[in-house]
């Protein structure tokens, strides 16, 4: 009798569990944490009887899925600074791409190993923050001092929406960095790398400007400097630092207006050297 009426609860309790399409989303996480636990006490268990006793087992992850979603339960505590490291070279490549939010939040869709795009692009705003308050921004009032072309029949050199959106919302204003900001920052790298010796004070500085069409109504003109002591460094754009962005065109009258303070600056290093 009491193995009939075990029978029948188990059938009971199996009647009382609703599917998971009807289950809400807390519901469904609390049963991905149970089977979980059940799993890794199993786990802890069996493992004695396969493994040595001087073996280190770790059972790391567990993925399964549920009516085609996907679930991953993590085990182990994640190092925070190797993640910290992982999001950074993923927002690194991510700039290189020049991969918009709704692009990578697509392809993350596709793989739920993928970090989030909200930790992605959140990282990115704070390492925005970050550079911001080491080599600061200084905004150009642009209105009137130069007439912007309409290059609507030019094909556009950068297509991002969301950098399209942004340049459009800051039309009018143009950003400048200080050269001796962007100077402090990398020459310690530089040192560390052998590129500059502190025996030879002397840095070399190539300066350049170039056009860019930020879609197909805005012209935008980029001044940028690197450094000739990294020699082979020369055709790679990481190695060319921007200190003055502003829409218009490049002539003479704008570039004087708006590399003003730059120029100072350098007129400064070549008479009083550098200070950081």
């Amino acid at each position: 009798m009491s193995s009939v009426q075990k029978e029948r609860e188990a059938k009971r309790k199996g009647h009382l569990i609703k599917p998971a399409i009807n289950c809400t989303s807390s519901t469904l996480e609390k049963r991905a944490k149970k089977i979980a636990t059940k799993i890794q006490s199993n786990f802890n268990n069996d493992i004695n009887k396969i493994y040595h006793p001087s073996d280190k087992i770790k059972l790391k992850t567990l993925e399964f899925s549920v009516n085609q979603t996907e679930y991953q339960v993590n085990f182990e505590h994640k190092n925070q600074l190797d993640e910290n490291n992982r999001i950074q070279s993923i927002v690194k490549v991510v700039d290189h791409g020049q991969i918009s939010r709704d692009s990578y939040q697509d392809l993350a869709a596709t793989d739920y190993h993928m970090e989030r795009a909200y930790l992605v692009f959140n990282k990115r705003i704070e390492i925005t923050n970050y550079m911001n308050q080491i080599i600061k921004i200084s905004l150009i009032n642009m209105k009137g001092k130069d007439k912007l072309e309409n290059i609507e029949a030019e094909e556009p050199d950068i297509a991002d929406v969301d950098i399209i959106k942004e340049v459009t919302d800051t039309i009018g204003m143009g950003v400048l960095r200080s050269a001796k900001d962007i100077l402090c920052y990398i020459i310690p790298h530089l040192q560390k790398k052998q590129v500059l010796n502190s025996s030879d004070p002397i840095i070399h500085l190539r300066i350049s400007d170039d056009g860019r069409n930020v879609g197909r109504k805005i012209k935008h003109v980029m001044v940028t400097f690197m450094i000739l002591n990294h020699e082979n460094k020369s055709h790679d754009a990481d190695y060319h630092y921007t200190v003055a962005l502003y829409p218009g065109t490049e002539n003479y009258d704008t570039l004087k207006f708006v590399l003003n303070p730059f120029l100072e600056e350098l007129r400064s290093f070549k008479n009083n050297g550098l200070e950081c």
